[in-house]
């Protein structure tokens, strides 16, 4: 039970709202489990780290019992802050089983080490069960499965101790679906949409600091609508692709004051969309530029001070058309370590936003 779409929707630009409430599909539980045997093997020269593991999860998300409901209370309004409320909210919520997910998957990995080489060689494939229940009868009304295999490499190189250079190829995927009633292709299994993530960078150990610059290109895979004459049909066939840069470093200052921090250039750009509406339009929310630092200093071997910056730059919404500027936040915390009795304990305490900012996010 929560406001509709978890937000007010502000209607106009004097600040006016609809407040509304909605039941939806929020309860769900979670289970997962792996097993999985690792060793090592020595050929030669060359060095193998082997890891065979299975693993399952499941997944159940229940629903209002009556379906997704909608309530007008009233109304408000952002800048006077006065709220016209003319129903109380109804807070009656009887649910049943939405729909359940289960996965299986098995995984191989070899962690290869040869001289100044380290080459990891690794598969995995999934294969998924999605089961629809129809809320008012409890049955199922659709049952999806897919599969998808999946493979992970990456190659690094250590010229000297302090340094290694690396490249990496991983790709990921979601369950796959069932297309909707709406389109021509109703009731085709969409395969699982993929993610394929590339990446090549630079570790240096330089002192009492650890280095990486990296470079990262993400392409996703997503269903869109694809026209054929006057025909609509769902299909994976668009694309977002990211790209950008990252340098983040962690080391220490003498003995007592630690750093850590980073920053990072995404260019998200949607590269394949319906009808080529928005090709090349930024991502909303998504900006070019984040970063953080932060600060832990020492003073005892119990306490910890900290300290931290977070910032993110200026970003677009609502397909560019509305700009939405950067903001910096700060952080500041400590930790105590003592002992109740015999146990060890350690007390934390944090303040975000400590200057109190305002800001778009």
């Amino acid at each position: 039970v929560m406001y509709r779409y978890s937000a007010l929707v502000i209607k106009d630009d004097a600040g006016n709202f609809d407040l509304q409430e909605q039941t939806t599909t929020t309860p769900q539980r979670a289970n997962y489990i792996q097993m999985g045997v690792n060793g090592k093997i020595q050929t030669g020269a060359v060095e193998h780290d082997l890891t065979f593991a299975v693993d399952r999860a499941w997944r159940e998300r229940e629903a209002a019992k009556k379906g997704s409901a909608v309530y007008n209370l009233g109304t408000g309004n952002i800048y006077t802050g006065i709220l016209n409320q003319t129903a109380a909210p109804t807070t009656a919520y009887e649910e049943a089983m939405n729909n359940k997910t289960s996965i299986k998957g098995i995984s191989l990995v070899d962690n290869i080490t040869i001289n100044k080489w380290d080459v990891l060689l690794g598969v995995h494939h999934h294969s998924a069960n999605v089961k629809a229940y129809n809320l008012t009868t409890g049955r199922v009304s659709s049952s999806v499965d897919s599969s998808a295999t999946t493979p992970t490499f990456a190659l690094s190189y250590h010229p000297t101790k302090d340094t290694s250079v690396y490249a990496s190829h991983a790709e990921y995927f979601d369950v796959g679906s069932v297309v909707s009633s709406s389109y021509k292709n109703a009731g085709e299994i969409l395969p699982p949409a993929k993610t394929k993530q590339n990446e090549i960078g630079v570790k240096m150990q330089t002192g009492e600091f650890l280095n990486t610059f990296s470079y990262f290109e993400i392409r996703q895979a997503n269903a869109i609508d694809v026209y054929e004459g006057t025909q609509k049909y769902r299909r994976i066939d668009g694309e977002q692709k990211n790209k950008g840069a990252e340098w983040a470093f962690t080391g220490t200052i003498g003995k007592k004051l630690e750093l850590i921090g980073g920053f990072t250039y995404l260019d998200v750009r949607q590269s394949k969309t319906a009808r080529g509406t928005n090709d090349g339009k930024r991502v909303d929310g998504m900006p070019y530029w984040t970063g953080t630092l932060g600060m832990v200093y020492r003073p005892t071997t119990d306490w910890s001070l900290i300290a931290r910056m977070n910032y993110v730059g200026d970003s677009v919404i609502n397909g560019g058309a509305i700009p939405v500027p950067s903001h910096t936040l700060f952080d500041l915390g400590a930790t105590y370590r003592t002992t109740m009795g015999r146990t060890p304990v350690t007390l934390s305490a944090m303040v975000y936003n400590v200057t109190g900012k305002d800001y778009w996010n």
